[in-house]
């Protein structure tokens, strides 16, 4: 009985040592977050719109994220979570634009945002939506002068590759965001900082039909901090 009992309780010690393990390789790289949704769409009706998008492999849920206007991150406190696509976003204004995104999840965590999408419900329905995708913005690198933020192009199924892009910035995320500049293609980048100085910046682009699509994520950039040696032999 006594036997037993060990046997018993070395194979308990075996099975814990086994999920810890396994908790562990989780942790540390047992498995990836979700890839970012795509083909993102918005469709119009009275107070509510649906946003669809395609499936991603391995993702067990995703989530929309919404507000007024053209621009939305995943700091929204208007949300809706959703087990696959499509989405319907009840009890919005009519006449109001909203902007909207997608996350996918799954136990390891939460993807980046998809690009942004906005859409109008109207009274009646068939609402205005703009579905030009906007850039997925990061920074590239920084300098004690210099804040190089880049994206990858953006197309459109009817349209093409964007023609161009805007660069906002601004001291706050929640800020006022004014153009710092126009280039054909990625990167970007702002010069003439000082070092240490920090801004935000958030990306527009536009396309072959003179249409501009909505903001991009925003992103926080800082210029590297000054170094200064030490003397020595004093």
């Amino acid at each position: 009985m006594k036997k037993s009992g060990l046997m018993l309780l070395g194979i308990l010690a075996l099975a814990l040592s086994f999920s810890a393990c396994q908790a562990v390789q989780d942790l540390v790289g047992g498995g990836t977050v979700p890839n970012v949704p795509t083909n993102v769409n918005v469709t119009a009706g009275s107070g509510q719109v649906t946003v669809s998008w395609s499936s991603v492999a391995g993702a067990t849920s995703y989530t929309v994220y919404y507000q007024p206007g053209s621009f939305v991150s995943t700091g929204s406190p208007s949300r809706q979570n959703a087990n696959s696509a499509p989405s319907v976003i009840p009890d919005l204004l009519n006449g109001t634009s909203y902007a909207f995104i997608v996350t996918a999840s799954n136990d390891i965590g939460e993807s980046s945002p998809s690009y942004i999408v906005t859409g109008t419900p109207t009274d009646g329905g068939g609402g205005t939506v703009s579905v030009h995708p906007a850039p997925v913005i990061s920074v590239s690198t920084s300098t004690t002068s210099s804040i190089t933020i880049a994206w990858s192009v953006v197309s459109d199924s009817s349209q093409g590759d964007a023609v161009s892009y805007k660069i906002f910035r601004s001291a706050t995320q929640n800020g006022t965001f004014t153009s710092v500049g126009t280039v054909s293609s990625s990167p970007f980048t702002n010069q003439n900082l000082q070092a240490g100085q920090s801004f935000w910046y958030k990306v527009q682009a536009l396309y072959s039909d003179a249409q501009w699509s909505a903001y991009s994520n925003a992103i926080q950039g800082s210029a590297t901090a000054a170094s200064y040696a030490i003397p020595t032999g004093l």
